[in-house]
C-alpha cells in the first residue's frame, strides 16, 4: 500500500528581478545606458519587496523507492507610486508605453510556479536518504502595470515557462530522541532548463519529525533557506525574478 506526505510552506521571500520588454527599442538609437530599459520589479515598477507567498505540496509514494510528488506556489503583488528618478534617467519603458517622472502608476504581478514529477531514493538507510528528481515545471506570469494620469495608458506582460528540472534531495538523522522524534537535515537542489530559461530551486533546512500513532504516520516542522531563481530570455524580452529568504513548513505523512 502506498504513502502520502502532504505539507504547506509559508515563504517568507525578498523579492527582485527585472524585465526587458521590448528587447530591443528605439530608445537603443541614443540612449547610451540601457537601464531605462531593464526596470526593477521593486524600483521602477514599485512592486513590495517582501511577500509572504504560501505553497502546497503532495507525494505518493507508490513503489519502495518511487514516488509521484506535485508543488504549487503562487502569489498576487501590488503596488505603485510616483515614477523616480533612477541611474540619472526619469523613464522607463514597459511594452508600448514609456512612462516618465512624476506619472503615477499601479503595477500588478501575478505569479504561479508549479511542479510534477518523479522522485527516485537512490541510497536509503536507516539514518539517511538520497533522492533523485525530475520535474516538469510551469510559470504563469502577468505583470500589469497602468498610468492614471498619462492618458490611462497602461501595458499587459503575460508570458509562461514550460522547463524541465533535475535534482537531488539529501536527508540525515542528526539526532534521536526518547519520544520516537527526530532532528535531521533536509537540503534540495534542482537546476532548471529547456524553453529559453534558466534557474534553480535550493532549500536547506532542518526537520523534526514526530510519530503520530504505531500505523506509520508522521508529523513534522521543518524550517530554513530558500531560493528560487528564473530566467527567461526570448528574441523580444528577456524576464528575471528571484524569491530569497526563510520559510516554515509543516506536514503529515500517512
Amino acid at each position: 500500500m502506498g504513502q502520502w506526505e502532504i505539507s504547506a510552506q509559508a515563504f517568507f521571500a525578498h523579492v527582485g528581478g527585472q524585465i526587458v520588454w521590448p528587447r530591443y527599442s528605439q530608445f537603443n538609437t541614443f540612449q547610451t545606458d540601457d537601464s531605462a530599459l531593464w526596470p526593477g520589479l521593486t524600483d521602477q515598477l514599485q512592486l513590495p519587496a517582501n511577500q509572504v507567498i504560501g505553497q502546497f505540496t503532495a507525494s505518493y509514494q507508490f513503489r519502495p523507492n518511487w514516488a509521484v510528488q506535485f508543488s504549487v506556489l503562487g502569489f498576487e503583488s501590488n503596488g505603485g507610486g510616483m515614477v523616480q528618478v533612477n541611474n540619472a534617467i526619469g523613464f522607463f519603458v514597459f511594452g508600448n508605453q514609456t512612462f516618465t517622472y512624476g506619472q503615477q502608476i499601479q503595477s500588478k504581478w501575478r505569479h504561479t510556479y508549479s511542479r510534477l514529477g518523479l522522485v527516485y531514493d537512490a541510497i536509503r538507510i536507516c539514518s539517511a536518504k538520497v533522492s533523485v528528481f525530475a520535474d516538469w515545471v510551469h510559470v504563469d506570469d502577468q505583470i500589469d502595470v497602468f498610468c492614471s494620469t498619462c492618458g490611462l495608458g497602461s501595458s499587459t506582460f503575460s508570458k509562461n515557462i514550460d522547463a524541465t528540472m533535475v535534482g537531488l534531495q539529501f536527508q540525515k538523522c542528526l539526532v534521536a530522541m526518547c519520544n520516537g522524534g527526530t532532528f535531521s537535515s533536509d537540503c534540495k537542489a534542482g537546476a532548471i532548463f529547456l524553453d529559453n530559461v534558466e534557474g534553480w530551486d535550493v532549500d536547506l533546512g532542518g526537520r523534526y519529525s514526530i510519530p503520530l500513532n504505531a500505523g506509520g504516520r508522521w508529523g513534522y516542522l521543518k524550517g530554513g533557506y530558500r531560493l528560487v531563481k528564473l530566467n527567461k530570455s526570448e528574441s523580444d524580452f528577456v524576464f528575471n525574478n528571484t524569491l530569497e529568504g526563510g520559510f516554515a513548513e509543516f506536514g503529515f505523512i500517512f
